[in-house]
C-alpha cells in the first residue's frame, strides 16, 4: 500500500442554512488541500438523516503510515470545529422532540398521545446520548 483512501462523514444541525450548507463542502476542499499530505477527492452534502445533515468526504492520505493517517486526521477535525464555528454552524447530536398533549396525563399510553398528535405541539426537546 502506497497511500490511503480515507472517507469520513459527520453531520451538522438542521439549523444550518442552505447558504452555510452550501460553503461546507468548499471550506473541507480548502483544509485538506492546505495539508501536504493529502490529496483532495470530493466532499458532499450526502443526505439527510434523523437529526443532521450529512456530509461524506474522501481524502488520499499520500504516505501508508498509519500514524500520518491520524495525525492529518486530527488536524483536519480541528480546523473544521474552528472553521463551522466561525461561520455559525453546529456539529448535529442525536435529538428527538417530544409532543406532550394539553390535558393528557404525562404516564398514559403512547397510543393515546398519539391519536392527538395533530392537535399536540412540542414543549420540550430531549437530547438522547
Amino acid at each position: 500500500m502506497e497511500e490511503r483512501r480515507i472517507v469520513f462523514k459527520f453531520g451538522v444541525t438542521y439549523s444550518t442554512t442552505p447558504e452555510q450548507a452550501e460553503a461546507i463542502p468548499g471550506i473541507v476542499k480548502r483544509l485538506v488541500e492546505s495539508n501536504d499530505t493529502l490529496r483532495f477527492d470530493r466532499a458532499h452534502l450526502q443526505g439527510f438523516g434523523d437529526s443532521s445533515l450529512d456530509y461524506e468526504v474522501v481524502y488520499i492520505v499520500k504516505e501508508p503510515g498509519y500514524s500520518t493517517y491520524m495525525d492529518a486526521q486530527q488536524t483536519l477535525n480541528l480546523q473544521l470545529m474552528r472553521e463551522l464555528a466561525a461561520l455559525g454552524v453546529d456539529f448535529a447530536f442525536p435529538t428527538r422532540t417530544v409532543y406532550l398533549v394539553p390535558g393528557s396525563d404525562a404516564g398514559s399510553a403512547a397510543g393515546e398521545g398519539a391519536a392527538n398528535q395533530g392537535t399536540s405541539r412540542p414543549v420540550a426537546r430531549a437530547v438522547l446520548n
